[in-house]
């Protein structure tokens, strides 16, 4: 289409400038292209600024919506932007707790992204993919279709309403398996969904996953933290990693690693470098290089009935227009001694055991009250976090204390299902948080740990994830698919 563009007469001078300026867009021919103010010069073009800029406008208003999709302002985190956005969730169904954890080159690799718009209706979202580093600092410095053969917003098409709820809404998801998945190279990337319904895009939700490319596998030991009081309370691990098998520039020095506990964002070991290496076995075994708090097992809260009250439950109230649920009061568990309650470390999932044969869309919202018996913590403040929350503190996870009843409460809207939660309190000058001060820690808590390989080579612009598995504290590595089936490395 481009080629007849540089054939068409313009009548006035505006519209040649609108017509010569797309043409350039289209073509990319910056150098080649001669930009003659007058095609044809026997012809007189009357002038007016105001068609040129409103004809530009125009014509580029199209471009506009992929131009302005560089998400350079975006936070590099699990996030809710959109009041009217719920229950976002990106998992990898074959993968264990449903980590949001990408196998390039495995044909059985699936990846779901699924949200609710609480306000219904129909409305258009897009979604975009973005490299990052792999501290999640800032974007990779690669351009989009380096690492995506897809495009720059692609449409979400698969909708379904909510029926027979008391709180209606419309159920968006959107399915990737080996043959439309969108990227190409392995490392962590950001998914960005863009409310596209008005005349402006909206930014409406990020989520964030791993992309991996197995070529090596770490072998993860535990050890016994070093400092004085922390054996009872911490857990330490040593990695060992070969690389006999691998040709890799300059290993040593561009390999690092980073480490999550439960494949928590806020719970991570970032740009580990080995401390020894003997022949082509790296080590990352220095002092107390990988300790994290064992914490405890996770509060749980069971709401996947809304017809029957659960051990978690205080109350259960159907009302007109939303259930109401009272939870049991929680109160502080730092001294408390070490139980193994039975958990998913961190994760949620939604789940009706009121209508199974209509489980996803008569899945129903209720208003949840959270309340911690507690003194008034001065200068602090508490939240509740969890998966379900992206591992964030905000607003909306902030508990408030009530001095005529001594505890702090929060209420907020929660969908049907099973989660798992913690409290954690955060200083107000210093922002800084704290994970033990009303759960405790122990070094007996079962807690996975993931444990990333990460490979930025001299000549690429990227971090690649190169390696990962899962190693569970109390019992070793684990297998990284549901199925049993050990992560295959090589490709």
């Amino acid at each position: 289409m481009y080629k007849y563009l540089s054939f068409i007469y313009p009548r006035t001078l505006e519209e040649y400038f609108v017509f010569r300026l797309l043409y350039i867009l289209l073509t990319r021919k910056f150098n080649r292209m001669p930009f003659t103010l007058f095609k044809h010069s026997t012809i007189s073009y009357p002038m007016n600024p105001i068609k040129i800029i409103a004809g530009t406008f125009i014509l580029l208003l199209p471009f506009t919506r992929i131009l302005s999709s560089t998400p350079d302002s975006i936070a590099l985190i699990d996030k809710i932007y959109q009041e009217n956005i719920a229950s976002t969730r990106l998992v990898c169904p074959l993968v264990q707790y449903e980590w949001p954890i990408w196998v390039l080159n495995e044909p059985s690799s699936v990846m779901q992204l699924e949200f609710d718009d609480l306000d219904g209706g129909d409305k258009y979202y897009e979604y975009s993919i973005l490299h990052c580093t792999s501290d999640w600092s800032a974007p990779s410095g690669i351009d989009f279709s380096e690492y995506s053969d897809g495009y720059l917003l692609t449409e979400i098409e698969n909708f379904d309403y909510s029926f027979n709820t008391k709180i209606n809404y419309t159920h968006y998801t959107v399915h990737w398996d080996a043959s439309n998945a969108p990227w190409t190279k392995s490392g962590n990337y950001l998914i960005i969904v863009w409310d596209v319904t008005g005349d402006e895009k909206v930014l409406a939700f990020t989520k964030r996953m791993l992309v991996v490319d197995p070529v090596v596998l770490p072998v993860v030991e535990h050890s016994l933290p070093l400092k004085t009081g922390q054996q009872r309370t911490h857990q330490g691990l040593q990695v060992s990693l070969d690389l006999s098998d691998l040709t890799l520039r300059r290993p040593r020095e561009y390999i690092h690693l980073s480490i999550y506990q439960n494949m928590r964002w806020d719970l991570c070991l970032p740009n580990l470098k080995y401390q020894s290496y003997i022949g082509s076995v790296l080590y990352f075994n220095g002092p107390d290089q990988i300790v994290f708090p064992g914490l405890k097992e996770f509060r749980s809260l069971d709401m996947r009935s809304l017809k029957w009250r659960t051990r978690d439950v205080f109350s259960l109230e159907n009302g007109e227009e939303t259930y109401s649920l009272i939870l049991e009061k929680n109160r502080p568990r730092t001294y408390k001694e070490y139980v193994n309650d039975r958990d998913r470390n961190g994760t949620y999932f939604p789940e009706n055991f009121d209508y199974r044969n209509q489980p996803n869309l008569r899945l129903d919202y209720a208003d949840v009250l959270f309340t911690l018996q507690t003194h008034e913590l001065e200068g602090k403040k508490i939240y509740v976090t969890g998966g379900y929350w992206g591992w964030r503190t905000g607003d909306k996870t902030e508990l408030h204390y009530d001095a005529s009843r001594s505890a702090y409460f929060l209420q907020t809207r929660i969908k049907q299902g099973y989660y798992d939660y913690m409290y954690v309190v955060v200083d107000i000058k210093t922002g800084q948080k704290n994970l033990i001060a009303l759960e405790g820690s122990s070094a007996n808590t079962d807690n996975d740990y993931q444990v990333c390989v990460y490979y930025r080579d001299p000549g690429e612009n990227y971090d690649q994830l190169i390696g990962i598995v899962n190693y569970r504290f109390l019992f070793g590595e684990t297998p990284f698919y549901k199925s049993g089936v050990r992560l295959k490395v090589g490709k």
